[in-house]
């Protein structure tokens, strides 16, 4: 009797194993949210975007002159502040974008989709919690305050190393380093 119970619970155990390797088989793993490409904005992207194609996104409220191409300033969702677009020559380089949406102004929401391998960088703000946080292999970057978790600013570059990023004249008063306040 012994033989034949045995025998019973290894094809048991076979069937059991088979109907699990089925099972998972058919089950996905979870997806890891993961970004391969360069984000945008409104479907511009820094160093891609010519500025003939900024024409259908309007007329800028208003333009200014810089030593190699233009400061255009377009509509933000909020009436009283306008979003940022830099062009040299003939191509979009830089964006901020001013956040008002409160669907889309979660820092931490934006850190599950990108990763942790964000660069925190001071600046001006520091003082008062809000600072840079960088993906400059994305070509984005966060001017936000982590404790609030609140996103205030979305700048948009093109891709590059965060060497590359430091040296944008935009990032005048940034620094890897925390700031120490004199008193």
């Amino acid at each position: 009797m012994k033989p034949k119970v045995l025998v019973v619970i290894g094809i048991l155990a076979i069937m059991l194993f088979g109907f699990y390797l089925i099972s998972r088989k058919d089950e996905k793993p979870p997806e890891i949210p993961s970004v391969k490409e360069q984000l945008t904005w409104k479907e511009i992207r820094a160093g891609v975007t010519t500025t003939n194609q900024l024409d259908e996104l309007g007329e800028p409220k208003e333009k200014q002159r810089t030593v190699e191409g233009q400061l255009l300033y377009y509509q933000s969702e909020n009436e009283y502040h306008l979003d940022e677009v830099e062009t040299k020559g003939n191509k979009v380089v830089f964006i901020k974008e001013k956040m008002y949406s409160t669907s889309d102004r979660s820092l931490w929401a934006k850190i599950d989709t990108l990763g942790n391998s964000y660069t925190m960088l001071y600046g001006p703000n520091s003082n008062s919690g809000v600072n840079l946080f960088v993906y400059p292999e994305h070509g984005v970057a966060y001017l936000a305050n982590q404790l609030g978790d609140l996103i205030f600013e979305t700048w948009y570059f093109t891709p590059s190393t965060l060497e590359e990023f430091l040296s944008l004249p935009q990032l005048s008063g940034y620094s890897q380093e925390e700031f120490q306040r004199i008193d």
